[in-house]
């Protein structure tokens, strides 16, 4: 999906600094930041989501599944 938006000249000159750095589209810079700022908020409301998170990605769990 396309969409436009407009910028000022030092946000743009921000974003395309950033793409050059990391060698990746602006395209991609954009949709990593948009990522990373949703994914942030998530944690901000579901601080809880954090610890699962960083328990899963350990690799070192078990899933357990219980029936009550």
């Amino acid at each position: 999906m396309r969409i436009s938006v407009a910028l000022n000249p030092e946000t743009f000159s921000m974003l395309r600094e950033l793409s050059n750095r990391k060698r990746q589209t602006i395209s991609h810079v954009v949709r990593t930041a948009i990522r990373t700022q949703f994914e942030s908020e998530v944690r901000e409301r579901h601080p809880e989501a954090e610890i699962y998170a960083d328990f899963l990605s350990s690799r070192e769990h078990v899933i357990v599944g219980v029936e009550l």
